[in-house]
C-alpha cells in the first residue's frame, strides 16, 4: 500500500487537472456566448445603419416626388418640353441611374426622359399596368413601393404615388444601386444583406441572387415572416436555404416604409476567432498540467531533503538558543570570547572557531575554540588564524576547501552604529557551507557583536560610576572640611545636601530629624522666620534668573551676620555661607526699614501658588495698612469674586496652576467688577515685550517692602485701566 505522503502528490496533481479542465471548459463557455452576443450586437448595429440608410434613399425620392402634382395635370401636358425639363433637373439631383416618369391612370408613359426611358427597356407594358392597378384610385400623401420591374439594365424598385386625373409620378431605383452600397460595406465573406417587404418578397439582396428571384418570396422566411409581417426587431441565428450558411441575422424595419433590412453575419469568421481562442486555451491548460505535474515530482523531492536539512537547522538554532543565556553569566571578556568560540563551533558542528577583535587594540586579539575529540593539526590551525574575511562583509564569505585546508567560513561583527568590531570565522571538513549554516553563522555574528558591546559598555558604565563615586566622595570630604557652611536646596526648596558646618547650624536651629537626617520639608516650613528676610528674596531671584547673588543677611536683631554666596545649581539653588565677626562700629542691620504703615481701607486680592511667598506677601500688605485676601490660584479667586468679594486691586502671580494665568485672570476679574485695578507679579526677568503682552501693570518679584508699596500706591492711584 502505498504511503499517504506518496499519495498526496497525486490527488494534488488530479485536483489541478480537474479544476484547471474545469476552469477552461467554463471559460470556453462563456466565451462562446460572448463571442455570439458581440456579434449579434455588431449585426444589429449595421442592420440599424443600413435600414436607416435605405430610409434615407427612399426618403429622398420621395421628396423628389414632390411637386410633380401641377406638372402632371392635362394642362401642363401641352408644354412637354417645361415638363421633361423638370424631371431632367430632378433626376440630376438624384443619385446616379435613378428614373422620373409620368405614367397615366392605365400605366402608359406619358412623360419620360431620354434617360429614363432607356431604364425602362425591357420592363413589359403589362408590369407598367399592374403598378398602376396596385395604387389606390384616389391621390394619397405618401409613396408605395410596388413590386421590382425587371428591365434589361437590372431590376428597378418603384416608388410611386397617384397624382391628379389619376396618373402616376413615379421613381425607379436600380436595384444594383442598392446592393452596391451593400458591397461597399465589407461584412465579410458570406454575410448577406436583404431588403423585404411585408411579405417577404426579396427587393435586394447580396450576394446577388439572379434576377428572376427578385421580388420572389424568400425560400426560410417562414421563421422571420412573423418579426418581418409586423415589422419589429429580431436578433438571432438562422441558417439561409438559399446557400445553406449559417448567420447571425438581424432584422430591422425601415422607417417610414413598409419594408425590413435582413443582416447576417457569417457564423464562421466569429467561431473560427473563438476556436483559435479555444485551441490556445486547451493547449496552455495542458502545458500548465504537465508544468505542474513536474514540479510537484520536483517539490516532493525537494521537501524530501529540506526535510532533513530543516531537522538539522532545528537542532542549530535549539543549540543556539540554549546556548545564548549562557551569554550573561560571562562577566569578563576573554571568558565570553572563549565562550562564543565554542558556542559557535557546538552550534555548526564544525571541529574549528575562532573570534579575532580588532577594536580598541593595537594587535587583534584572538580566541578560538578547536574541537577536543577530533582537534585540527596545529600546522592547520596557524594557517586558518592568518585567514579571516574583510571587516566590511555583511554577508558570509565562504571559501571551499582547497589542498590541504578545510572549507572557511568567515562573516565581519559590528556593533549596533555599524562600526567595525571584528571577525567570527569557522572551519568545517566538509567541502563547502549550505545556506542555512551561513544564515546561523550571521546570526551568531549578531549575537556576539550585541554581547561583546555590551559587556564593553557595562564595563565603561562600571568604570564611570566608580569614578562618579570617586569624585562625589572626594567633593563631600573637600566640603567637610571647610569651615564655611554649604547647603544645596532642590526645586521646591527641600535641603539635599548640608556639609558640617550647615548642619550643626542646622541643628542649633532644631531642623534635624531626631535621627540625624536632613528635613524632608521645604526650607521654608522648617524655618518660618526667614520668610520676612531679604535672603527669602535673594534665593527666589537667583532660582528664577539663574545669576549668582552675594549678600549679607543678619540675624537675632543683628548680633549675628552672614555672609551668602547663592548660584543655580541643577534646577535648584546651591548656598556657601559663612559668618561675619562683628565689630564696634559696624550698624546693627544694613537692610533699611520698611516704610511706616499708612492708615487705609484699601482691599487686595493676592493671589500666590507658593505658600511661603503668599505669606510673607500678606504679612507685609497687613503692616502697610491693607485688608488682604489671600488665595493660591485663580478658580479660587473667581470663585470669591462671585460669591460677592469686591477688592480695590488685584495683585497676582503670571504664571500659576489651576489652568488661568494671571493676565487671564485679571481680563475674568474685570468682567465681574468693572475697573478694577491691577498689579502682576513674576518671578522671571521682564523685558518691555512682557508688559506689552500682559496689557498690565507688572513687578519683579519677590522685592523689598519699600519697593512694594511704592507699586501698589501707583497701581491704586495711578491712571485708571485701559478699557477692554
Amino acid at each position: 500500500m502505498p504511503s499517504a505522503r506518496r499519495l498526496a502528490p497525486l490527488a494534488l496533481l488530479g485536483a489541478i487537472v480537474l479544476s484547471a479542465g474545469g476552469g477552461v471548459w467554463f471559460y470556453l463557455w462563456q466565451d462562446r456566448a460572448a463571442t455570439e452576443r458581440q456579434v449579434l450586437r455588431e449585426a444589429g448595429s449595421l442592420a440599424d445603419t443600413v435600414a436607416a440608410q435605405a430610409g434615407a434613399i427612399l426618403g429622398g425620392l420621395e421628396q423628389m416626388l414632390l411637386g410633380i402634382d401641377h406638372a402632371g395635370t392635362a394642362d401642363s401636358l401641352n408644354l412637354p418640353s417645361a415638363f421633361l425639363s423638370a424631371l431632367s433637373q430632378r433626376e440630376q439631383a438624384a443619385p446616379d441611374d435613378v428614373a422620373l416618369v409620368l405614367l397615366g391612370a392605365q400605366g402608359d408613359i406619358l412623360q419620360a426622359t431620354p434617360e429614363s426611358r432607356r431604364q425602362l427597356q425591357g420592363v413589359s407594358p403589362a408590369a407598367l399596368a399592374g403598378l398602376a392597378a396596385a395604387l389606390p384610385a384616389e391621390p394619397q400623401r405618401q409613396a408605395l413601393i410596388g413590386q421590382p420591374l425587371q428591365a434589361a439594365a437590372g431590376a428597378l424598385l418603384p416608388l410611386s404615388r397617384r397624382i391628379g386625373d389619376g396618373n402616376l409620378a413615379v421613381a425607379l431605383l436600380p436595384v444594383r444601386l442598392l446592393q452596391d452600397f451593400y458591397a461597399r460595406l465589407q461584412l465579410g465573406p458570406e454575410s448577406s444583406v436583404a431588403v423585404l417587404d411585408r411579405q417577404a418578397r426579396i427587393l435586394a439582396r447580396i450576394p446577388a441572387l439572379p434576377q428572376a428571384m427578385i421580388g420572389q418570396p424568400m425560400p426560410n422566411a417562414a421563421r422571420l415572416g412573423p418579426f418581418i409581417s409586423r415589422a419589429t426587431n429580431w436578433d438571432g441565428i438562422s441558417t439561409s436555404s438559399l446557400d445553406g450558411v449559417a448567420r447571425y441575422m438581424a432584422v430591422r424595419p425601415v422607417p417610414g416604409y413598409p419594408i425590413v433590412v435582413s443582416l447576417g453575419l457569417a457564423n464562421s469568421p466569429a467561431i473560427t476567432r473563438w476556436q483559435q481562442r479555444a485551441t490556445m486555451g486547451a493547449t496552455l491548460t495542458v502545458l500548465l498540467i504537465a508544468a505542474a505535474a513536474l514540479a510537484i515530482l520536483l517539490l516532493e523531492r525537494e521537501a524530501s531533503r529540506r526535510v532533513a536539512t530543516q531537522a538539522a537547522a532545528t537542532a542549530r538554532l535549539q543549540r543556539l538558543a540554549d546556548g545564548a543565556a549562557g551569554i550573561a553569566t560571562r562577566p569578563e571578556l576573554p571568558a565570553l570570547l572563549s565562550y562564543i568560540a565554542r558556542l559557535t563551533r557546538e552550534t555548526l558542528a564544525v571541529p574549528y572557531a575562532c573570534i579575532t577583535l580588532h577594536e580598541d587594540s593595537t594587535a587583534p586579539q584572538v580566541t578560538f575554540s578547536n574541537d577536543p575529540d577530533n582537534p585540527l593539526p596545529q600546522d592547520i590551525l596557524s594557517a586558518l588564524e592568518a585567514w579571516s574575511p574583510r571587516e566590511d562583509a555583511l554577508v558570509p564569505h565562504a571559501v571551499p576547501a582547497t589542498q590541504g585546508l578545510p572549507a572557511r567560513l568567515g562573516i565581519a561583527m559590528r556593533r549596533e552604529d555599524g562600526a567595525p568590531l571584528g571577525t567570527l570565522t569557522v572551519a568545517s571538513r566538509a567541502c563547502r557551507f549550505s545556506a542555512d549554516e551561513e544564515a546561523v553563522l550571521a546570526q551568531l555574528a549578531r549575537v556576539a557583536g550585541i554581547a561583546i558591546t555590551n559587556r564593553r559598555l557595562l564595563a565603561a558604565a562600571q568604570r564611570a560610576a566608580q569614578d562618579a563615586r570617586t569624585a562625589r566622595g572626594r567633593m563631600e570630604r573637600l566640603l567637610e572640611a571647610m569651615e564655611n557652611g554649604f547647603v544645596a536646596l532642590d526645586a521646591a526648596w527641600r535641603i539635599t545636601y548640608a556639609n558640617a558646618a550647615a548642619r550643626h547650624l542646622i541643628q542649633q536651629g532644631g531642623g534635624l530629624r531626631p535621627d540625624g537626617g536632613l528635613p524632608v520639608a521645604a526650607m521654608w516650613d522648617i524655618f518660618p522666620h526667614l520668610v520676612d528676610l531679604p535672603l527669602f528674596e535673594h534665593l527666589h531671584a537667583v532660582a528664577a534668573t539663574g545669576q549668582p547673588r552675594s549678600f549679607e543677611q543678619a540675624f537675632e536683631d543683628g548680633h549675628y551676620r552672614l555672609r551668602f554666596n547663592a548660584f543655580a545649581a541643577g534646577d535648584g539653588v546651591g548656598v556657601f555661607f559663612s559668618e561675619i565677626p562683628a565689630t564696634q562700629d559696624q550698624p546693627a542691620d544694613p537692610t533699611p526699614a520698611p516704610p511706616e504703615p499708612a492708615p487705609t481701607q484699601e482691599h487686595v486680592l493676592l493671589v500666590e501658588d507658593e505658600a511661603p511667598l503668599r505669606a510673607r506677601l500678606a504679612q507685609q500688605l497687613g503692616r502697610m495698612g491693607y485688608r488682604v485676601t489671600a488665595l493660591e490660584d485663580g478658580p479660587a479667586a473667581l470663585a470669591a469674586l462671585d460669591q460677592g468679594l469686591h477688592p480695590d486691586l488685584l495683585l497676582s502671580d503670571v504664571i500659576m496652576p489651576g489652568g488661568i494665568s494671571g493676565p487671564r485672570l485679571a481680563a475674568l476679574a474685570r468682567e465681574r467688577l468693572p475697573g478694577l485695578r491691577v498689579l502682576l507679579m513674576s518671578g522671571y526677568a521682564l523685558s518691555e515685550e512682557d508688559h506689552d503682552a500682559a496689557g498690565e501693570a507688572m513687578m519683579a518679584k519677590p522685592c523689598d517692602p519699600a519697593t512694594l508699596l511704592a507699586r501698589l500706591h501707583g497701581a491704586l492711584h495711578g491712571p485708571a485701566p485701559r478699557p477692554a
